[in-house]
């Protein structure tokens, strides 16, 4: 009896334990999404469902290609694939620097910066795990603040000149 109480103590602090990551996971404010071995978007939090990968629907169980070339030009997904497979393969992560790309749903100009992990699976294999932050907002503000940099520059140029 004993062995059973301990048995069903430690399966119910582990479904707790698992909710609770699942809970952390869907809330978190940047994306993060497991592709399987295959290349299939195996899950994706609900933060990311709703902003980046709203124009794809459902976005869980496609091929990752087929969901990145909802959003970008068929370029930027060759090499945004070609980054996975080569994490997948090799277990060597990946750190986008200064991605900047304009959405080919949309042709906004947006930026990302995001990673990439290979992780074992619970029933054996390997996925990634990518973490991905709508950095957009950032590189806007940087952009406004350059241009009023300049303005400025300008009209105290002009000031000291005259």
């Amino acid at each position: 009896v004993a062995g059973y109480y301990a048995l069903v103590t430690d399966v119910t602090t582990r479904v707790r334990h698992e909710r609770t990551l699942a809970t952390l996971v869907d809330r978190c404010p940047f994306g993060i999404y497991v592709v399987d071995a295959e290349l299939r978007i195996a899950m994706m939090n609900d933060a990311f469902q709703r902003t980046t990968f709203a124009p794809v629907s459902p976005v869980v169980g496609r091929p990752l290609e087929e969901a990145l070339g909802a959003l970008w030009p068929a370029p930027v997904v060759r090499e945004m694939v070609a980054a996975f497979r080569h994490t997948l393969a090799t277990g060597e992560p990946y750190v986008s620097h200064g991605f900047v790309q304009r959405r080919a749903d949309t042709a906004r100009v947006e930026g990302h910066e995001w990673e990439l992990h290979r992780v074992a699976m619970p029933e054996g294999g390997f996925a990634v795990l990518c973490y991905s932050f709508d950095s957009t907002p950032l590189r806007d503000a940087e952009r406004a603040l350059k241009e009023h940099e300049t303005f400025l520059a300008g009209v105290l140029g002009s000031i000291t000149d005259g």
